[in-house]
């Protein structure tokens, strides 16, 4: 990489600590943490590809990939600067600021938008976390309910990114429209939101995240309470205990009570 990348010193990689990284990190400027950033990423993707496949992925791929993901990221975070966050395109008026939730209860999406709620569940002890996730229409009825196990998570926050990413890529497979996706982690609605200069951890989770995003019309992220996201809570502890699940136009029979409530409360 050092042949297309400007990158530190090869000792300035070397582990010296629990604090390596960090401190690597912040020698370096904003353009260079990126690419540090997503050459790990990659390293780690070729770490599973020993493990758990044939191991003879070519470094000449990993390079190339590198780059032309590195283009594509650029290209991408300057377009959604410039168009911000899609209000006028997908409501057609005037939206309210995706950091300050409205109302305590669940509302459906606007006409011609599908609504999708995502959360994750986490075992403080173990670190073993599940996500769930649910995508509804105008109406108020589900086009699916999903909810798998995620393995191990080092935060709750990398716990959600995978949750709110499991459910854009089951929802991109039957659907391609407007959506509006409602998600409680602050943490991940600012890392998503467009111009964010996103140096953390979660900076490989969020790219997948905005990668996704592409594959709709137009999209729109809020953050929300808990009380809003209830059923997706409940997918989430649902996959925890029972394992990996995929409903269509529907929810586990145990979740009914909570889509009802969704279908008919108001504030």
């Amino acid at each position: 990489m050092r042949n297309h990348w400007r990158l530190p010193k090869e000792n300035a990689f070397w582990y010296t600590g629990e604090d390596w990284l960090q401190n690597l990190l912040n020698t370096c400027d904003a353009d260079t943490r990126n690419k540090i950033l997503i050459m790990l990423w990659r390293a780690w993707f070729l770490r599973d590809n020993i493990i758990h496949s044939d191991g003879k992925e070519a470094i000449s791929r990993s390079v190339a990939f590198l780059l032309k993901y590195e283009e594509v990221r650029s290209v991408q975070e300057k377009s959604e600067a410039e168009r911000g966050m899609f209000c006028m395109d997908l409501f057609e008026q005037h939206c309210p600021d995706p950091l300050k939730p409205v109302g305590k209860q669940w509302r459906p999406p606007g006409k011609g938008v599908i609504k999708l709620n995502t959360d994750a569940s986490v075992d403080p002890a173990s670190g073993v976390s599940a996500c769930g996730a649910v995508a509804r229409n105008e109406q108020a009825a589900p086009v699916f309910s999903m909810g798998c196990k995620l393995g191990k998570c080092t935060t709750v926050e990398e716990a959600e990114g995978l949750a709110l990413l499991s459910g854009l890529q089951t929802l991109a497979t039957y659907y391609n429209g407007s959506i509006h996706v409602e998600l409680d982690c602050l943490t991940l609605v600012k890392a998503i939101s467009p111009g964010a200069a996103n140096q953390s951890y979660l900076f490989p989770i969020v790219a997948d995240i905005k990668t996704e995003l592409c594959k709709f019309r137009s999209h729109l992220i809020e953050w929300v309470q808990r009380e809003k996201n209830k059923l997706a809570h409940g997918l989430a502890a649902f996959a925890s205990r029972n394992g990996d699940l995929l409903k269509l136009a529907g929810v586990p029979d145990e979740l009914s009570d909570i889509l009802w409530k969704d279908c008919n409360l108001t504030d």
